[in-house]
């Protein structure tokens, strides 16, 4: 019997360990610029306030074992069908942080004959996630011949912002922000926030990839939640700079929603698929407070790492990749 061996890359971000981490973690972000000790100190203290660290890269992990085990799982199912083996190595890398993105493109290259790559970026573009690409490129082409003779380059897996199993991950998330909410504000009252992390703007004025691909989610997703008034916003823009974002910020979608006349909103973060540092401060410290401050309540949706849909939506990209060319998977799958 054929036997493929696939090494699956759940790449993110990083995040640091711990508030030691976090000057080197936002040096690396920056390079080749050198952050000033106000902007560490600032950093360390927003870290300071969910915990000391972040929690991305445990989550992830967490999330790949997950993803190795129902990888596993399906593939038996489908060896009788098939005729054909197919193992699979789940393998994380960060983007700034440790495990790095290097080190998992040789170990991927090491244990499989093809390698996909999953972005843990729910929405992706160009200008939003393609650094992820030039990494990954930059760690394949420094690879030994040794280890990529006969083998194709990775390949990445897209496309997944409108399957079944991933909206329906998040409506449930979304569901019940809007359950807590109902017990203090009637739904007539309520806005749907759907928050993604703004991008800076350049000669094109837009990144329209990335906001369509949000605003296309953030229907589906309202179409199973019922009746609700929604609003797609951006938060986390970096401070400083000369660049325009990528908005309405979600700090102005509120001020506007308190204007009129709503009392509760139900924050979903769309734009992220697991708990770190913008999810955990930008929305629960600073814009719960700037919700309190403009008089509205605020409940915010979970990201949907941990739920069997966003599993089961990757496991279900991965194959449908596995059954096509080796090339950029751009078709919606299960939708």
């Amino acid at each position: 019997m054929a036997v493929e061996r696939v090494a699956v890359l759940v790449l993110a971000y990083g995040g640091p360990a711990s508030l030691d981490e976090v000057g080197p973690f936002l040096g690396r972000i920056m390079a080749p610029r050198v952050p000033s000790p106000e902007a560490i100190a600032r950093a360390v203290e927003r870290y300071r306030a969910i915990g000391g660290r972040s929690p991305l890269v445990e989550g992830t992990l967490a999330f790949a074992g997950k993803l190795q085990d129902r990888l596993e799982a399906a593939a038996a199912e489908r060896e009788g069908a098939s005729g054909r083996t197919t193992t699979f190595h789940v393998i994380t890398g960060m983007r700034h942080t440790e495990p790095y993105i290097a080190g998992a493109v040789e170990q991927a290259f090491s244990h499989a004959d093809r390698v996909v790559a999953l972005v843990m970026a729910s929405h992706q573009s160009e200008r939003a996630t393609g650094g992820y690409a030039k990494d990954v490129h930059a760690a394949y082409e420094a690879l030994p011949s040794s280890l990529r003779d006969g083998k194709s380059p990775p390949v990445f897996a897209r496309s997944w912002h409108r399957t079944a199993a991933y909206v329906g991950a998040v409506a449930d998330a979304a569901r019940a922000a809007l359950e807590r909410l109902s017990e203090r504000v009637a739904l007539a009252e309520t806005l749907v926030v759907f928050t993604a992390h703004s991008v800076p703007l350049g000669g094109a004025g837009g990144d329209s990839e990335y906001e369509g691909s949000l605003r296309e989610t953030a229907e589906d997703v309202a179409r199973l939640l019922d009746a609700v008034t929604w609003r797609l916003a951006f938060q986390s823009r970096s401070p400083g700079g000369s660049h325009d974002w990528l908005g309405p910020a979600s700090e102005d979608v509120l001020r506007q929603a308190a204007g009129d006349g709503v009392r509760g909103v139900a924050v979903v973060p769309l734009g992220f698929v697991s708990e770190n540092l913008e999810t955990l401060y930008d929305l629960d410290i600073e814009l719960a407070r700037f919700a309190d401050d403009a008089g509205l309540e605020m409940e915010r949706a979970a990201t949907v790492q941990g739920s069997e849909g966003f599993v089961s939506t990757l496991v279900d990209v991965v194959f449908a990749h596995l059954r096509t060319d080796p090339r950029i998977v751009e078709k919606e799958v299960g939708h």
